[in-house]
C-alpha cells in the first residue's frame, strides 16, 4: 500500500510540472510617464525613449542606471558602440555617452518619426526626416551633407562605402560624399522597410515583399495578399508581419520556413539566436523557436509596440508606458510539458499494471 501512495505522489508531482510549465511572466517591469515610443537594445541592456521627454538606460535586471530629460518627446533612438542618439518631437538630436552624459545637441529642420530612421557607423550618423531628407552628421554633431528624396524617410543604414535610405516612395543608395549612386527599382509605395548590412527588405502597398542586396540587386519577391505591418531582417532571417494576422518567416533566399496565424494584426517582430518574437494588436507577445514551435505567449495590458531580443532576454515596450523584461527559456516550456505528459501516461500505465498484479 505504501508503494501505491508513492505512485499517487509521483503522479501528482508530474501533474504540477505539466500545469506550471506553460506559465511565463516578466522578470521585471518599469512604468514611464508617457507612451513608450522606442526601445533599442545595447548588448543585454536596453535603451528606452518615451513621450515623457526622457531617455532611459536599464541593465538586464531592470535596474535604471540613468535617465536623461530631453526637450520634447523622444520619437526615434539609436545605440552605437559607445553613444546613444535620440531624436525628439521638437526637431532636436541628442547624443549621450554610455554613462548618460550629454555630449551634444543638434537642431535639424524636421521631425524624425520612424523607428529605423537613425543609424550610426564609424564617424557617420545618418538621420531620416519626414521632410524627405537624409541628414548625415559626424560624431561631433556637425552636418556633413543632406540629400533630398521623394518622400518621408522611414529607414536609413550606414554601410562601409555607402548609405542606404528608404523613403515611402523609393530606396536610395547614396555615396558617403552625398551623391546618388542608384535607385532601387520599385513599382509601388513603400509601406514598411528594414535595412541590414547585407539586405534591404521592403513591404509595398500592394502587399508585395521585395528583397534586395545592399548593392541594389533583386533577390526575390513575394505577394502576401495583405497589408504589411512590419518587416525585419537579421542575418538570413526575414520576418514579415501582416494586417491579416499572419507572421511569415523567410530565409534570405526567399524560402518560406513557416507561416503562423497569430489571431490579430502583427505590429512588431524580431529574431535573434534561435528565437523569433512577435507582437500583435490584441496586446499579445509571442515567442517561437525557428522551427515555428510556440515557446510561450503573454498577454499585456496594451499593444506591444516595440520588441528587442538578444540571446538571453526579450524586452517589450507597450503603448501604455510599460517596459517588460523576460528571460528566455533554456528549453521549450511547451515541449517540457509534453515530455512531462508522456512521462505521466507511462507512470499511470505502470501504476495500473502494478495494482492489477497485487490483486
Amino acid at each position: 500500500m505504501r508503494c501505491g501512495w508513492f505512485w499517487v505522489g509521483l503522479i501528482a508531482c508530474l501533474f504540477s510540472v505539466s500545469a506550471t510549465a506553460l506559465e511565463v511572466a516578466p522578470v521585471w517591469k518599469y512604468s514611464v510617464e508617457g507612451r513608450v515610443l522606442l526601445a533599442d537594445g545595447l548588448n543585454e541592456s536596453i535603451i528606452v525613449g518615451s513621450e515623457d521627454e526622457s531617455t532611459y538606460f536599464f541593465n538586464a535586471t531592470g535596474m535604471l542606471e540613468w535617465r536623461q530629460k530631453t526637450n520634447g518627446s523622444v520619437t526615434s533612438i539609436c545605440v552605437a558602440d559607445d553613444i546613444v542618439i535620440a531624436a525628439t518631437k521638437n526637431h532636436l538630436l541628442y547624443c549621450f555617452n554610455r554613462n548618460g552624459s550629454l555630449l551634444w545637441t543638434k537642431e535639424i529642420p524636421t521631425l524624425v518619426r520612424y523607428e529605423n530612421a537613425i543609424h550610426v557607423r564609424g564617424d557617420y550618423i545618418a538621420v531620416g526626416g519626414i521632410d524627405g531628407r537624409v541628414y548625415v552628421l559626424n560624431r561631433n554633431g556637425d552636418l556633413r551633407w543632406r540629400y533630398t528624396t521623394d518622400g518621408y524617410v522611414i529607414a536609413v543604414r550606414v554601410l562601409e562605402d555607402r548609405i542606404i535610405a528608404a523613403s515611402d516612395q523609393q530606396v536610395y543608395s547614396i555615396n558617403l560624399n552625398g551623391t546618388l549612386r542608384r535607385n532601387f527599382d520599385l513599382n509601388n509605395y513603400v509601406q514598411a522597410a528594414y535595412i541590414s548590412d547585407e539586405y534591404v527588405a521592403t513591404g509595398l502597398g500592394d502587399g508585395t515583399i521585395y528583397f534586395f542586396d545592399t548593392r541594389g540587386t533583386p533577390i526575390w519577391s513575394y505577394s502576401t495578399g495583405s497589408q504589411i505591418g512590419v518587416v525585419h531582417v537579421n542575418g538570413a532571417d526575414v520576418l514579415v508581419g501582416l494586417k491579416n494576422n499572419n507572421l511569415y518567416y523567410f530565409l534570405s533566399n526567399g524560402t518560406i520556413v513557416w507561416v503562423e496565424d497569430l489571431n490579430s494584426s502583427v505590429i512588431s517582430a524580431i529574431s535573434a539566436g534561435n528565437n523569433i518574437a512577435a507582437g500583435t494588436l490584441d496586446n499579445t507577445v509571442f515567442l517561437f523557436n525557428k522551427r515555428g514551435y510556440l515557446r510561450w505567449d503573454y498577454k499585456m495590458k496594451d499593444r506591444p509596440v516595440e520588441l528587442h531580443l538578444n540571446e538571453k532576454y526579450l524586452y517589450a515596450g507597450s503603448a501604455d508606458g510599460k517596459v517588460y523584461g523576460f528571460i528566455l527559456p533554456k528549453q521549450d516550456v511547451r515541449q517540457t510539458a509534453f515530455v512531462a505528459t508522456v512521462m505521466l501516461i507511462v507512470v499511470i500505465t505502470a501504476a495500473i499494471l502494478l495494482m492489477r498484479s497485487w490483486r
